[in-house]
């Protein structure tokens, strides 16, 4: 686990655009954008990030950070280890059952009239193929559905990126980001389009470092 350390909200934010944090610890007393205002930030990046506030106030304002920000709760300074534990403790265990419900996460669609049910984590890459979106799994395997990829990147969770118009990459499978290109496990190679080239390549320097 990294631990980044930042001396205002504002310079956590910039961070937070090209990196992808987990946890975030905030002091609710900070120079200009407090606490409070960053934690709104956040979450509107990233809904389910674990938040906790440290704070020399009693009984944080009636619990704000619970209604305005859900956030886990916060710590009272001067700081205890044990409770600071038990609080990273917490945040772990949310991670790890994020983890799990998106592992678990199926795209659901009609093949041959037939109802199928795909677990996410297997899709290596999506195009579109004709009237229909071909999937093709890490076995080998391919499916076809009339979800259109505009469709797909609605249900799909959001370690899926599209790189064109016309498809849509698993970004777990991704090994490699060289020039216009994406290079995935298996030996597939999907082509980016000019518009999403900055794009992909910020999303693939941000994988790399949380790998």
């Amino acid at each position: 686990m990294e631990i980044v350390a930042f001396l205002s909200g504002v310079e956590l934010l910039d961070y937070a655009m090209e990196h992808k944090l987990h946890i975030a610890f905030l002091d609710i007393e900070m120079d200009g954008m407090d606490g409070m205002e960053t934690a709104r930030h956040l979450k509107r990046q990233n809904p389910s990030m674990p938040i906790l506030f440290i704070t020399g106030k009693d009984g944080y304002q009636g619990q704000a950070y619970k209604t305005d920000v859900d956030a886990l709760g916060y710590l009272e300074k001067p700081l205890q280890e044990e409770a600071l534990k038990q609080k990273l403790r917490q945040a772990l265990d949310l991670l790890n059952a994020q983890q799990v419900r998106m592992q678990k996460k199926m795209l659901i669609f009609l093949e041959d009239r037939e109802e199928k049910h795909i677990p996410q984590h297997d899709i290596v890459w999506i195009e579109k193929h004709n009237e229909q979106s071909r999937i093709v799994l890490a076995s080998g395997k391919e499916h076809y559905s009339y979800f259109t990829i505009v469709n797909l990147m609605e249900e799909l969770n959001d370690y899926f990126w599209q790189v064109s118009q016309s498809k849509i990459v698993n970004s777990r499978y991704v090994i490699d980001v060289i020039g216009n290109k994406v290079f995935l496990k298996h030996g597939h190679c999907i082509q980016i389009s000019t518009r999403r080239c900055k794009e992909i390549k910020a999303k693939y320097k941000s994988l790399k470092l949380h790998r």
